[in-house]
Protein backbone atom coordinates (compact mmCIF):
# COMPACT_ATOMS: atom_id res chain seq x y z
CA UNK A 1 0.00 0.00 0.00
CA UNK A 2 2.56 2.06 0.64
CA UNK A 3 5.34 2.85 -1.89
CA UNK A 4 8.82 4.60 -1.59
CA UNK A 5 8.96 4.99 -4.66
CA UNK A 6 6.62 7.97 -5.26
CA UNK A 7 7.07 11.26 -6.53
CA UNK A 8 8.54 14.59 -4.41
CA UNK A 9 4.72 15.86 -5.09
CA UNK A 10 3.12 13.08 -4.33
CA UNK A 11 5.17 12.83 -0.87
CA UNK A 12 4.81 16.43 -0.21
CA UNK A 13 0.72 15.59 -0.41
CA UNK A 14 -1.28 15.68 3.30
CA UNK A 15 -1.22 12.19 4.71
CA UNK A 16 -5.02 10.73 5.38
CA UNK A 17 -5.67 8.71 7.88
CA UNK A 18 -7.28 5.00 7.27
CA UNK A 19 -9.17 3.15 9.83
CA UNK A 20 -9.24 -0.38 9.70
CA UNK A 21 -12.57 -2.48 9.84
CA UNK A 22 -14.25 -6.04 10.87
CA UNK A 23 -17.06 -6.89 9.32
CA UNK A 24 -17.54 -10.57 10.48
CA UNK A 25 -19.88 -11.50 13.42
CA UNK A 26 -20.45 -14.21 15.69
CA UNK A 27 -22.86 -16.08 14.27
CA UNK A 28 -21.37 -16.64 11.07
CA UNK A 29 -17.88 -17.32 12.51
CA UNK A 30 -19.54 -20.11 14.87
CA UNK A 31 -20.76 -21.82 11.88
CA UNK A 32 -17.82 -22.11 10.49
CA UNK A 33 -15.78 -22.98 14.13
CA UNK A 34 -17.87 -26.01 14.64
CA UNK A 35 -17.53 -27.32 11.45
CA UNK A 36 -13.71 -27.14 11.83
CA UNK A 37 -14.14 -28.44 15.60
CA UNK A 38 -16.23 -31.57 14.14
CA UNK A 39 -14.52 -32.18 11.27
CA UNK A 40 -10.98 -31.84 13.59
CA UNK A 41 -11.98 -34.41 15.92
CA UNK A 42 -13.33 -37.31 13.47
CA UNK A 43 -10.14 -36.46 11.09
CA UNK A 44 -7.92 -37.08 14.50
CA UNK A 45 -6.58 -33.38 13.99
CA UNK A 46 -5.75 -34.09 10.12
CA UNK A 47 -8.54 -31.72 8.92
CA UNK A 48 -7.47 -28.90 11.50
CA UNK A 49 -4.89 -27.56 8.10
CA UNK A 50 -7.97 -26.98 6.34
CA UNK A 51 -9.44 -25.87 9.39
CA UNK A 52 -7.32 -23.12 9.51
CA UNK A 53 -7.57 -21.98 5.97
CA UNK A 54 -11.13 -21.68 6.37
CA UNK A 55 -10.96 -19.24 9.82
CA UNK A 56 -7.95 -17.37 8.33
CA UNK A 57 -10.15 -16.90 4.95
CA UNK A 58 -12.94 -15.83 7.62
CA UNK A 59 -11.18 -13.13 9.43
CA UNK A 60 -8.56 -11.66 6.45
CA UNK A 61 -12.09 -11.16 4.20
CA UNK A 62 -13.60 -9.32 6.54
CA UNK A 63 -10.50 -7.04 7.62
CA UNK A 64 -11.24 -4.34 5.59
CA UNK A 65 -8.79 -1.24 5.26
CA UNK A 66 -9.92 1.45 2.70
CA UNK A 67 -13.22 -0.49 2.12
CA UNK A 68 -11.07 -2.87 0.59
CA UNK A 69 -10.31 -6.95 1.80
CA UNK A 70 -7.74 -8.66 2.16
CA UNK A 71 -7.41 -12.34 1.77
CA UNK A 72 -6.06 -15.20 2.64
CA UNK A 73 -4.95 -18.46 0.00
CA UNK A 74 -2.42 -20.39 2.02
CA UNK A 75 -1.95 -24.27 1.04
CA UNK A 76 -3.06 -26.97 3.91
CA UNK A 77 -1.19 -29.08 2.48
CA UNK A 78 1.49 -26.95 3.70
CA UNK A 79 0.66 -26.18 6.85
CA UNK A 80 -0.35 -30.21 7.38
CA UNK A 81 3.12 -30.61 6.28
CA UNK A 82 4.34 -27.41 9.07
CA UNK A 83 2.17 -29.48 12.08
CA UNK A 84 3.82 -33.14 10.91
CA UNK A 85 7.28 -31.72 11.17
CA UNK A 86 6.82 -29.79 14.71
CA UNK A 87 5.07 -33.47 15.80
CA UNK A 88 7.91 -35.56 14.60
CA UNK A 89 10.23 -33.13 16.21
CA UNK A 90 8.24 -32.74 19.67
CA UNK A 91 7.76 -36.71 19.33
CA UNK A 92 11.43 -37.34 18.86
CA UNK A 93 12.96 -35.06 21.47
CA UNK A 94 10.14 -36.73 24.36
CA UNK A 95 11.38 -40.26 23.47
CA UNK A 96 14.87 -39.74 23.42
CA UNK A 97 14.58 -37.72 26.80
CA UNK A 98 13.43 -41.06 28.39
CA UNK A 99 16.00 -42.81 27.01
CA UNK A 100 18.89 -40.73 27.49
CA UNK A 101 19.40 -37.65 29.12
CA UNK A 102 22.63 -36.19 26.77
CA UNK A 103 20.85 -36.56 23.94
CA UNK A 104 18.12 -35.13 25.19
CA UNK A 105 20.13 -32.24 25.91
CA UNK A 106 21.34 -32.49 22.19
CA UNK A 107 18.14 -32.43 20.69
CA UNK A 108 17.09 -29.69 23.21
CA UNK A 109 20.06 -27.50 21.43
CA UNK A 110 19.06 -28.33 17.92
CA UNK A 111 15.26 -27.22 18.37
CA UNK A 112 17.08 -23.93 19.46
CA UNK A 113 18.95 -23.49 16.52
CA UNK A 114 16.31 -24.25 14.50
CA UNK A 115 13.36 -22.09 16.29
CA UNK A 116 14.90 -18.82 13.95
CA UNK A 117 15.06 -21.28 10.63
CA UNK A 118 11.32 -22.34 11.27
CA UNK A 119 10.48 -18.43 12.06
CA UNK A 120 11.65 -17.69 8.61
CA UNK A 121 9.96 -20.19 6.89
CA UNK A 122 6.56 -19.45 8.56
CA UNK A 123 6.72 -16.20 7.85
CA UNK A 124 7.71 -16.83 4.45
CA UNK A 125 4.57 -18.43 3.93
CA UNK A 126 2.19 -16.12 5.76
CA UNK A 127 3.21 -13.12 4.02
CA UNK A 128 2.92 -14.77 0.52
CA UNK A 129 -0.32 -16.21 1.73
CA UNK A 130 -1.52 -12.88 2.52
CA UNK A 131 -3.13 -10.35 -0.32
CA UNK A 132 -4.41 -6.81 -0.59
CA UNK A 133 -5.94 -5.70 -3.68
CA UNK A 134 -5.07 -8.90 -5.05
CA UNK A 135 -1.42 -8.01 -4.57
CA UNK A 136 0.58 -10.54 -2.06
CA UNK A 137 2.64 -9.56 0.82
CA UNK A 138 6.45 -10.65 1.02
CA UNK A 139 8.63 -11.34 3.79
CA UNK A 140 12.56 -10.60 2.85
CA UNK A 141 14.05 -11.82 6.26
CA UNK A 142 16.90 -14.40 6.66
CA UNK A 143 17.54 -16.88 9.04
CA UNK A 144 20.68 -15.58 10.02
CA UNK A 145 18.78 -11.98 11.26
CA UNK A 146 16.21 -13.84 12.83
CA UNK A 147 19.07 -15.53 14.99
CA UNK A 148 20.22 -12.12 15.77
CA UNK A 149 17.14 -10.86 16.72
CA UNK A 150 16.15 -13.51 19.01
CA UNK A 151 19.54 -13.84 19.66
CA UNK A 152 18.24 -12.55 23.51
CA UNK A 153 16.52 -15.85 24.03
CA UNK A 154 20.05 -17.51 24.16
CA UNK A 155 21.69 -15.29 26.49
CA UNK A 156 18.56 -15.64 28.83
CA UNK A 157 18.88 -19.36 28.76
CA UNK A 158 22.62 -19.54 28.94
CA UNK A 159 23.13 -19.69 32.96
CA UNK A 160 20.41 -22.65 33.12
CA UNK A 161 22.36 -24.39 29.50
CA UNK A 162 25.94 -23.78 30.72
CA UNK A 163 24.82 -26.03 34.18
CA UNK A 164 22.97 -28.60 32.37
CA UNK A 165 25.93 -29.36 30.60
CA UNK A 166 28.21 -28.77 33.31
CA UNK A 167 26.52 -31.27 35.15
CA UNK A 168 25.51 -33.96 32.23
CA UNK A 169 28.11 -36.34 33.76
CA UNK A 170 26.55 -36.15 37.28
CA UNK A 171 22.66 -36.51 36.10
CA UNK A 172 23.43 -39.61 33.64
CA UNK A 173 24.98 -41.32 36.88
CA UNK A 174 21.72 -40.53 39.11
CA UNK A 175 19.54 -41.43 35.93
CA UNK A 176 21.56 -44.75 35.61
CA UNK A 177 21.31 -45.44 39.65
CA UNK A 178 17.64 -44.40 41.02
CA UNK A 179 19.10 -45.56 44.28
CA UNK A 180 20.91 -42.72 44.75
CA UNK A 181 17.93 -40.25 43.67
CA UNK A 182 17.35 -39.05 47.44
CA UNK A 183 21.19 -38.66 47.85
CA UNK A 184 22.00 -35.37 49.51
CA UNK A 185 24.34 -35.18 46.14
CA UNK A 186 21.55 -35.70 44.25
CA UNK A 187 19.50 -32.94 46.12
CA UNK A 188 22.65 -30.51 46.00
CA UNK A 189 22.44 -30.57 42.74
CA UNK A 190 18.33 -30.13 41.98
CA UNK A 191 19.35 -27.16 43.91
CA UNK A 192 21.80 -26.14 41.81
CA UNK A 193 19.46 -26.43 38.44
CA UNK A 194 17.17 -24.82 40.07
CA UNK A 195 19.21 -21.72 40.81
CA UNK A 196 20.70 -21.85 37.46
CA UNK A 197 16.86 -22.04 36.16
CA UNK A 198 16.07 -18.71 38.79
CA UNK A 199 18.48 -16.45 37.25
CA UNK A 200 18.02 -17.20 33.51
CA UNK A 201 14.25 -16.68 34.38
CA UNK A 202 15.50 -13.58 35.97
CA UNK A 203 17.97 -12.52 32.94
CA UNK A 204 14.78 -13.12 30.95
CA UNK A 205 12.39 -10.82 32.52
CA UNK A 206 15.31 -7.82 32.51
CA UNK A 207 15.63 -8.77 28.98
CA UNK A 208 12.53 -9.14 27.92
CA UNK A 209 11.50 -5.68 26.59
CA UNK A 210 15.06 -5.41 24.53
CA UNK A 211 14.10 -9.14 22.76
CA UNK A 212 10.49 -7.91 22.09
CA UNK A 213 11.79 -4.56 20.58
CA UNK A 214 14.44 -6.75 18.31
CA UNK A 215 11.85 -9.36 17.08
CA UNK A 216 9.45 -7.34 16.38
CA UNK A 217 12.19 -4.75 14.54
CA UNK A 218 12.85 -8.03 12.53
CA UNK A 219 9.06 -9.17 11.61
CA UNK A 220 8.34 -5.67 10.86
CA UNK A 221 11.15 -4.58 8.70
CA UNK A 222 11.32 -7.45 6.24
CA UNK A 223 7.58 -7.56 6.06
CA UNK A 224 6.88 -6.25 2.00
CA UNK A 225 4.10 -4.97 0.08
CA UNK A 226 5.25 -4.65 -3.81
CA UNK A 227 8.04 -2.31 -3.20
CA UNK A 228 7.05 -0.74 -0.22
CA UNK A 229 9.33 -2.10 2.58
CA UNK A 230 7.94 -2.58 6.03
CA UNK A 231 9.87 0.18 8.47
CA UNK A 232 10.49 -0.18 12.55
CA UNK A 233 12.21 2.85 13.99
CA UNK A 234 11.31 1.71 17.95
CA UNK A 235 14.32 1.28 20.68
CA UNK A 236 14.97 -0.83 23.95
CA UNK A 237 14.32 2.03 25.47
CA UNK A 238 10.64 2.39 24.09
CA UNK A 239 9.80 -1.40 24.95
CA UNK A 240 11.32 -0.75 28.63
CA UNK A 241 8.96 2.27 29.12
CA UNK A 242 5.38 0.08 27.81
CA UNK A 243 6.78 -2.74 30.35
CA UNK A 244 7.01 0.17 33.18
CA UNK A 245 3.24 1.31 32.56
CA UNK A 246 2.30 -2.02 32.60
CA UNK A 247 4.52 -2.70 35.96
CA UNK A 248 2.83 0.40 37.30
CA UNK A 249 -0.93 -1.41 36.46
CA UNK A 250 -0.09 -4.23 37.76
CA UNK A 251 0.60 -1.96 41.24
CA UNK A 252 -2.37 0.18 40.72
CA UNK A 253 -4.19 -3.73 40.91
CA UNK A 254 -3.31 -4.25 43.89
CA UNK A 255 -3.88 -1.58 45.60
CA UNK A 256 -7.89 -1.60 43.78
CA UNK A 257 -8.20 -5.24 45.10
CA UNK A 258 -6.82 -4.33 48.55
CA UNK A 259 -8.91 -1.80 48.89
CA UNK A 260 -12.42 -3.76 47.97
CA UNK A 261 -11.15 -6.21 50.37
CA UNK A 262 -10.79 -3.71 52.96
CA UNK A 263 -14.17 -2.41 52.25
CA UNK A 264 -15.60 -5.56 52.25
CA UNK A 265 -14.33 -6.12 55.52
CA UNK A 266 -15.33 -3.54 56.94
CA UNK A 267 -18.74 -3.46 55.80
CA UNK A 268 -19.04 -7.11 56.71
CA UNK A 269 -20.29 -7.49 52.90
CA UNK A 270 -18.26 -10.44 50.98
CA UNK A 271 -20.08 -9.76 48.87
CA UNK A 272 -18.73 -6.63 47.57
CA UNK A 273 -15.34 -8.42 46.99
CA UNK A 274 -17.25 -9.43 43.53
CA UNK A 275 -16.66 -5.70 42.18
CA UNK A 276 -12.46 -6.61 42.64
CA UNK A 277 -12.93 -9.37 39.53
CA UNK A 278 -13.16 -6.80 36.64
CA UNK A 279 -10.02 -5.20 38.03
CA UNK A 280 -8.28 -8.87 37.87
CA UNK A 281 -7.82 -8.20 33.92
CA UNK A 282 -6.12 -5.20 34.51
CA UNK A 283 -2.17 -6.26 34.15
CA UNK A 284 -3.33 -8.60 31.29
CA UNK A 285 -4.84 -5.74 29.24
CA UNK A 286 -2.07 -3.21 30.07
CA UNK A 287 0.29 -5.95 28.55
CA UNK A 288 -1.48 -6.34 25.38
CA UNK A 289 -2.11 -2.58 24.80
CA UNK A 290 0.96 -1.05 25.78
CA UNK A 291 3.08 -3.83 23.85
CA UNK A 292 0.66 -3.24 20.56
CA UNK A 293 0.46 0.30 20.67
CA UNK A 294 4.20 0.71 21.49
CA UNK A 295 4.95 -1.34 18.02
CA UNK A 296 2.69 0.10 15.90
CA UNK A 297 3.88 3.62 16.82
CA UNK A 298 7.15 2.86 15.80
CA UNK A 299 6.06 0.55 12.86
CA UNK A 300 5.45 1.90 9.16
CA UNK A 301 5.11 0.39 5.64
CA UNK A 302 6.92 2.57 2.86
CA UNK A 303 6.57 6.03 3.86
CA UNK A 304 3.53 5.58 5.34
CA UNK A 305 2.87 4.93 9.49
CA UNK A 306 0.60 2.86 11.50
CA UNK A 307 -1.53 3.81 14.89
CA UNK A 308 -2.75 1.80 17.27
CA UNK A 309 -4.68 3.62 20.40
CA UNK A 310 -6.36 1.10 22.63
CA UNK A 311 -6.75 1.95 25.68
CA UNK A 312 -6.51 -0.22 29.05
CA UNK A 313 -9.73 -0.28 31.00
CA UNK A 314 -11.97 -1.08 27.72
CA UNK A 315 -9.59 -4.26 26.71
CA UNK A 316 -10.20 -4.81 30.62
CA UNK A 317 -13.39 -4.72 30.29
CA UNK A 318 -13.94 -6.78 26.84
CA UNK A 319 -11.54 -9.29 28.37
CA UNK A 320 -13.91 -9.82 31.67
CA UNK A 321 -16.78 -9.86 29.82
CA UNK A 322 -15.05 -12.38 27.64
CA UNK A 323 -14.60 -14.33 30.32
CA UNK A 324 -18.30 -14.23 31.35
CA UNK A 325 -19.43 -15.45 28.01
CA UNK A 326 -17.03 -18.71 27.92
CA UNK A 327 -18.41 -19.49 31.87
CA UNK A 328 -22.45 -18.90 30.76
CA UNK A 329 -21.94 -20.69 27.38
CA UNK A 330 -19.51 -23.35 28.48
CA UNK A 331 -17.25 -22.19 25.71
CA UNK A 332 -19.47 -22.36 23.02
CA UNK A 333 -18.82 -18.29 22.87
CA UNK A 334 -15.54 -18.74 21.95
CA UNK A 335 -16.59 -17.74 18.18
CA UNK A 336 -18.05 -14.55 19.43
CA UNK A 337 -14.84 -13.58 21.89
CA UNK A 338 -12.24 -14.07 18.49
CA UNK A 339 -14.78 -11.55 16.48
CA UNK A 340 -15.10 -9.21 19.34
CA UNK A 341 -11.57 -9.23 20.01
CA UNK A 342 -10.72 -8.59 16.39
CA UNK A 343 -13.15 -5.84 16.09
CA UNK A 344 -12.43 -3.99 18.46
CA UNK A 345 -8.32 -4.23 17.65
CA UNK A 346 -8.99 -3.16 14.14
CA UNK A 347 -11.36 -0.55 14.87
CA UNK A 348 -8.27 0.82 17.33
CA UNK A 349 -5.95 0.98 13.96
CA UNK A 350 -5.23 2.98 11.33
CA UNK A 351 -3.25 3.93 8.25
CA UNK A 352 -1.21 7.18 7.75
CA UNK A 353 -0.90 7.54 4.62
CA UNK A 354 -1.28 9.54 0.89
CA UNK A 355 -4.22 8.94 -1.01
CA UNK A 356 -3.86 6.90 -4.30
CA UNK A 357 -0.55 5.40 -2.50
CA UNK A 358 -2.07 1.77 -3.09
CA UNK A 359 -2.76 2.36 -6.58
CA UNK A 360 0.68 3.53 -7.57
CA UNK A 361 2.22 0.45 -5.74
CA UNK A 362 -0.23 -1.89 -7.80
CA UNK A 363 0.74 -0.02 -11.06
CA UNK A 364 4.57 -0.98 -10.39
CA UNK A 365 4.50 -4.57 -9.38
CA UNK A 366 2.26 -5.20 -13.08
CA UNK A 367 4.81 -3.35 -14.68
CA UNK A 368 7.22 -5.29 -13.28
CA UNK A 369 6.72 -9.08 -13.36
CA UNK A 370 10.06 -9.89 -11.97
CA UNK A 371 9.17 -8.34 -8.71
CA UNK A 372 6.09 -11.96 -8.80
CA UNK A 373 8.57 -14.30 -9.81
CA UNK A 374 11.28 -13.51 -7.33
CA UNK A 375 8.76 -14.10 -4.44
CA UNK A 376 8.01 -17.67 -6.22
CA UNK A 377 7.19 -20.52 -3.15
CA UNK A 378 9.77 -22.17 -1.95
CA UNK A 379 9.94 -26.28 -1.04
CA UNK A 380 10.39 -25.42 2.32
CA UNK A 381 7.81 -22.57 3.21
CA UNK A 382 5.53 -24.17 5.88
CA UNK A 383 3.28 -22.93 8.42
CA UNK A 384 3.87 -24.25 11.97
CA UNK A 385 1.25 -21.85 13.69
CA UNK A 386 -2.05 -23.29 14.89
Amino acid sequence: MLSQDVSPAHQQLQKQEYRFRFTGSGGEYFSIWIVNLLLSIITLGIYSAWAKVRREQYFHRNTLLDDQPFDYTGDPVRILIGRIVALLVIGVGSAVQEVNLVMALAVTAVFFLLFPWVIVRSMRFRARNTRYRNLSFAFTGTTFEALKAYFWIYVALLPFIAASILMTPELKHIQENPELANAPDATNLMIKLGVALGVSVLLGALLFPAYQCHVRSFLHRHLRYGNAQGTFDGTASAFYGALFRTFGVSLLTVVLIGAVGFAAKLAEQPWLLVLAYPVLFLPQAAYTVNMTNVTYRHAGIGSNGFVSDMKVGAMAWLLFTNLLLLMVTLGLAWPWIKVRLARYRLAHMSLLMVPGTVDAIIGEAQNNPSAFGEEAAEFLDFDVSL
